[in-house]
């Protein structure tokens, strides 16, 4: 439910935060005011720079970070019992310069006055969630401001389990330890009674002496013999110098200086171990080793000299032969051409090479990464496009599909449209730090690149759906150094200084983007939806992902739980997200959204049961679907009794209104939870068999109309809604073959009248003005039809399916699938590629027990049509 108490910060308080972060500066808040707002309970307003009807203010008495929650900051202002007579509905925070930087709202209370006959202190407490609260300084002034029993009681105990207790030493008091001991050593202890008396009684000869032990001090007897074995008798210095005198005579073992003439044996010819070498053996090698030399190499002086007095000299020769070429025909013809500059050389013939001239527009071809960058390089990507664009209805009739590998296809261009901007594998970064979503520290690296001061490098961080930057020139060596971050994903673009062009990009982000908007959208257009997830569209293109097998199942699936409480409450899920971050500002909720996020994590534990999110991804499950059961209506006097309501939030006009209960019952969103419901009973989850069941029961009852063999659009307090979208049929149909086979093929009938053509496509219209919609434009909507081609294929009818699939063909950019419609103003209806769109395509041709399909992947062939 939507929240009805809660503080915001006002712009002038979000811009003088924003400014502390980034400079690393402090914002005083010094002050709190309370008012009554006019007698009307107000909603906080970012714009105000006052309260409506101020009534007091005074210092804080109270500004601390929550120890609970890092990101809160928790202020309070107590009113003494001497005033009052004001009722309380607004609280406002205002810094050390008078500006108000956070407003709230709070439940009403009236502080009275002494003579009205009640005096009570009242404390007024305002908790403020700010991203990060070292730029805050958490500081009152105690001689203006009074202390709630609570602080008091914090200040004791903190003052108890601190280390505030001074041990006592030589020159200072304090606490001490005491000890017994009579052998300590220790200056931090203090003697008890007991070891003073020990003490007392050894220097008063009352301590009986005991013999010394090897183990223990006591009396011993000398002996001045040098040969005793004795453990109980000590050696006197005679004993000592005897030995000594003897142990000087002898050579040590370790390294001696022998003087004299010492022999040793001589060791035969040909031993080899570490035994003493005589001079004989020595002088008998050396004969040895001459003896068949010739006059000119039978000293070693000789030798050295021929070896040009080199010790390394093998390593010399290895590396010499090292650098040579080894005996290669094609190696010899490349080394014979003459190069210069602009050269690129080529074969004739076998073993035959020769020079040709290598011109700009060659090496600019030569450096691109991928036949889509050659063909934006030669400008015939927007050829290539206005040509399909005016193909007739007669040529396009003759084209056909590739089944063979369109599912394949479909999911290489689902993840080209999430591609950056600019790509250039060629330019390399290197980050020294580990660029957390928290992390706000100095960010250091190096970027490859050819005379890196000509270039500029930016750090980004996005957050919900703005994103702050900072950007600094490359070092001569490509090194580069932020002072700090921000909180948010953290990515980077690299720049040509001289005229800001865009080199390359670096992001990972959790995300797939939902379109891809040409730059001509216009710039507001190109901000607002450029990096914007819809979390449909995240949930969609995962599951194709999963179907798939790919190997970014994962990180997608990372986003998909990022997103699973961004709204602001645990389990909530947002309308839509910042595709790098997974985040949003936003409490537009829609329950179709949460239903479709979670039964891609649920999706992910039947193909992952073992993935490395799995443990994450079932907590996420849970808690999004306990969060949905808010939004089902559960009186029984309810018409809509037994549905789920669309969520709440609403854009009206370009402003939101949080407070909004979006009170229809669409049948779409009911088919999204039934499916949700049925997958999690199938996987264990306790109660959820049953929800499915009644759920099914609530629909059928309530939504399926017989006489047509269709669902109704949904039902509202008032009734039904009568009209006719594709997906209540398609999607419908889909649910509908769970319970009713005949049911369900009745369904893909009646969508047979909304079967449509445009310019250049032909496909099913999501709305039809006959059917429920008299100021909808129609078009051809490749995410619907292809709804109605898996339809087809739970029916059994793959030729049906492929016939459907085939034509959306002109449809399929290099980023996937645009819809259509012949009337370019039609919002509903962007031309731009969309994941949504794509992602469908590839459940179409290769479901995977998606929503209960079970049909293998489409059969490989070339479809005409």
């Amino acid at each position: 439910m939507t929240v009805k108490y809660y503080a915001i910060l006002t712009n002038q308080g979000a811009a003088r935060l924003a400014n502390a972060t980034m400079l690393g500066s402090k914002l005083n808040l010094t002050q709190m005011a309370v008012g009554d707002a006019n007698g009307v309970l107000p909603t906080p307003d970012p714009a105000q720079t006052k309260l409506i009807n101020q009534k007091r203010i005074a210092p804080l008495n109270l500004l601390s970070v929550d120890p609970n929650n890092q990101s809160q900051i928790i202020a309070e202002q107590i009113i003494p019992e001497n005033e009052g007579g004001f009722w309380i509905r607004e609280i406002g925070l205002y810094d050390d310069e008078g500006v108000l930087i956070a407003v709230a709202n709070c439940p009403e209370t009236y502080k009275p006055q002494l003579q009205e006959g009640s005096g009570r202190t009242q404390t007024i407490r305002m908790i403020l969630v700010v991203t990060n609260t070292e730029a805050i300084t958490l500081k009152i002034d105690p001689s203006v401001v009074l202390a709630t029993r609570k602080y008091v009681d914090d200040k004791i105990s903190e003052h108890e389990q601190s280390r505030r207790h001074p041990d006592a030493s030589l020159t200072v008091k304090g606490f001490t330890q005491l000890s017994s001991a009579i052998n300590s050593e220790s200056e931090t202890l203090a003697a008890t009674p007991k070891a003073v008396k020990a003490a007392y009684d050894l220097a008063n000869g009352k301590y009986t002496a005991q013999n010394a032990t090897t183990t223990q001090k006591g009396i011993v007897q000398l002996s001045s013999a040098t040969n005793s074995t004795s453990e109980t008798l000590a050696a006197t210095p005679k004993a000592v110098k005897v030995v000594m005198d003897e142990t000087n005579k002898k050579a040590p073992l370790n390294s001696p200086a022998l003087t004299g003439t010492p022999t040793t044996p001589t060791a035969p010819q040909g031993t080899n171990n570490a035994q003493i070498a005589s001079t004989a053996f020595v002088m008998a090698a050396i004969a040895a080793l001459v003896d068949s030399s010739p006059d000119a190499l039978n000293t070693l002086n000789e030798l050295a000299a021929a070896l040009g007095n080199d010790p390394n000299f093998a390593t010399t020769v290895i590396d010499a032969l090292a650098g040579k070429q080894p005996k290669d025909a094609t190696l010899t013809a490349l080394a014979e051409l003459a190069t210069s500059a602009d050269k690129l050389p080529y074969f004739t013939g076998a073993n035959r090479a020769a020079l040709t001239a290598l011109t700009s527009v060659g090496r600019e071809i030569i450096s691109k990464t991928s036949a889509e960058d050659v063909l934006d390089y030669l400008r015939l990507t927007e050829i290539i496009d206005k040509f399909h664009s005016q193909i007739t209805t007669c040529e396009r009739n003759s084209r056909v599909e590739n089944f063979y590998t369109l599912a394949e296809t479909c999911t290489a261009e689902l993840l080209s449209l999430n591609a950056p901007d600019v790509y250039n594998k060629s330019v390399t970064l290197t980050v020294n730090e580990e660029l957390t979503t928290d992390y706000t520290g100095p960010v250091t690296g190096q970027c490859s690149i050819g005379d890196p001061q000509s270039y500029t490098i930016a750090l980004c961080a996005s957050t919900t759906l703005e994103y702050q930057f900072s950007s600094v020139v490359l070092e001569s060596d490509g090194t580069f150094s932020f002072a700090r971050s921000w909180p948010g994903a953290k990515s980077f673009k690299l720049y040509r200084t001289s005229n800001n062009g865009l080199v390359t990009v670096w992001e990972d982000p959790l995300c797939i983007r939902s379109y891809r908007v040409p730059s001509d959208a216009g710039d507001e257009t190109v901000r607002v939806m450029k990096d914007r997830t819809y979390t449909y569209d995240q949930a969609v293109s995962a599951i194709a992902l999963m179907a798939q097998g790919h190997s970014q199942v994962e990180r997608f699936v990372r986003g998909l739980c990022a997103i699973v409480g961004s709204g602001g409450s645990e389990g909530s899920v947002p309308f839509f997200v910042n595709r790098m971050s997974a985040q949003t500002s936003s409490q537009y909720y829609r329950t179709g959204n949460a239903a479709w996020v979670a039964y891609a994590l649920a999706y992910y534990l039947l193909k992952y049961p073992d993935g490395e999110m799995a443990v994450v991804a079932r907590d996420k499950l849970m808690q999004c679907a306990e969060w949905i059961e808010m939004f089902r209506v559960t009186d029984g006097s309810d018409v809509r009794s037994g549905l789920y309501t669309s969520g709440s939030g609403q854009y009206l006009n370009g402003v939101f209104y949080p407070d909004f209960d979006a009170d229809w019952c669409t049948s779409e969103h009911q088919f999204d939870l039934w499916f949700l419901f049925d997958l999690m009973g199938r996987l264990g989850f306790t109660g959820y068999a049953e929800k499915a069941k009644a759920l099914a029961d609530a629909i059928m009852e309530k939504l399926w109309v017989e006489d047509e063999g269709r669902f109704y659009a949904g039902m509202r307090t008032t009734g039904v809604d009568k009209a006719s979208p594709l997906d209540c049929a398609s999607w419908g149909g889909l649910f509908v073959a769970n319970i009713d086979m005949e049911k369900a093929r009745r369904c893909f009938t009646y969508l047979g009248r909304l079967w449509y053509a445009t310019h250049d496509a032909t496909g099913y219209t999501p709305y039809h003005p006959e059917y429920g919609y008299p100021n909808k434009q129609r078009g051809v909507w490749v995410e619907g039809s292809a709804g109605v081609a898996l339809l087809a294929r739970r029916l059994g009818d793959d030729t049906t399916a492929m016939d459907i699939l085939a034509r959306l063909a002109p449809l399929r950019t290099r980023y996937g699938y645009i819809d259509s419609c012949d009337y370019p103003d039609n919002d509903d209806m962007p031309p731009w590629p969309s994941s949504c769109n794509t992602a469908w395509m590839i459940l179409a041709c290769d479901p995977q027990g998606f929503w209960n399909v079970n049909s293998p992947v489409l059969p490989g062939r070339y479809y005409k049509y």
